[in-house]
C-alpha cells in the first residue's frame, strides 16, 4: 500500500538505512506500516487482481497496458487509473518492479546480470541496470554480488 517510488523517498530510506540510531528507524517503518494497512485489508477489483496475477507470474512476458486492458475488457485510459488507484502505484512502475523481483531472484541463485536480465523481460543487461539503479539508487552489480547464493 505504500507508495515506493514517489520522487525524494530514495533519500528518505537511505538516511533511515543510514542512520545511526536505530528509534528514528523504527519510527519511520511504524508510521510505514500504519500507513499501508488500510490499503492491504482491502480487497483489489477483481479485474485487477487478475491483471496483477498475471503480470507476478509472466514477468518475462513484455506486456503492454493496452494488452492487459484488453484482457481484462477495460479500455486502456480506465485500466490505468483503476489499477493505480487500486494498487496505489501506476502499471508500468509495478511491471518493472516485477521485473526487478525477477531478475534479481535470478542473480541471487546464480543466474549471470545478462541471463537474469533476459529471463525477466528486459532488453540487456544495461537496461536492467538503469531500472536497478533508478528505483534502488544504486548500481546492481556491487548491490547484488553480495546476496548471491554460493
Amino acid at each position: 500500500g505504500a507508495l515506493v517510488g514517489a520522487s525524494g523517498i530514495r533519500t528518505v530510506v537511505r538516511d533511515l538505512y543510514e542512520a545511526s540510531d536505530g528509534g528514528s528507524v523504527t519510527e519511520a517503518l511504524n508510521d510505514l506500516f500504519g500507513f499501508a494497512k488500510p490499503r492491504a485489508r482491502r480487497n483489489l477489483d477483481p479485474r485487477i487482481a487478475r491483471a496483477v496475477a498475471s503480470l507476478s507470474t509472466d514477468a518475462e512476458e513484455v506486456r503492454s497496458a493496452a494488452a492487459a486492458a484488453r484482457e481484462i475488457g477495460l479500455s486502456s485510459s480506465r485500466f490505468q487509473h483503476l489499477f493505480a488507484d487500486e494498487v496505489g502505484v501506476p502499471f508500468r512502475r509495478f511491471r518493472i518492479w516485477q521485473r526487478l523481483r525477477a531478475a534479481i531472484a535470478e542473480i541471487v541463485a546464480g543466474s549471470s546480470f545478462t541471463d537474469a536480465a533476459h529471463r525477466a523481460g528486459f532488453y540487456d543487461q544495461a537496461h536492467f541496470g538503469r531500472a536497478f539503479r533508478q528505483t534502488f539508487g544504486a548500481p546492481a552489480s556491487p548491490s547484488l554480488r553480495k546476496v548471491r547464493q554460493r
